[in-house]
């Protein structure tokens, strides 16, 4: 299994993004996250920077500990084994620093 979670956050710079990525992994830090891409503007929306970070133990129950670091906010999806949420910035809501616009995460079996 895998468990990948994508940020994408406000950013003024490249210098801001590698601030807010350690934030992101400082946040994260009980899923030992893995960074699987540097942070760079994501291509739709040049003013949000894209940050990928594989997580463990790829469980529900580390899928479902991620969700709840949110107060609310979050569209889920999945079937078979294999669940997927994306969450949206909304009122006074926060995904682990005010930075987040949105974000999404994976629970899927790897391709052998």
């Amino acid at each position: 299994m895998k468990l990948l979670f994508r940020v994408f956050a406000d950013c003024e710079s490249a210098a801001v993004a590698h601030g807010i990525g350690s934030q992101l992994a400082f946040s994260l830090s009980r899923f030992s996250p893995e960074a699987g891409i540097e942070p760079r503007p994501y291509w739709k929306l040049p003013h949000l920077f894209e940050f990928a970070f594989s997580l463990t133990p790829p469980t529900e129950v580390s899928f479902q500990a991620v969700i709840a670091a949110s107060s609310g906010g979050w569209s889920h999806a999945g079937s078979g084994g294999e669940l997927s949420s994306v969450w949206n910035r909304s009122q006074d809501r926060v995904l682990l620093v005010p930075e987040v616009s949105w974000a999404e995460i994976q629970l899927y079996e790897e391709a052998p």
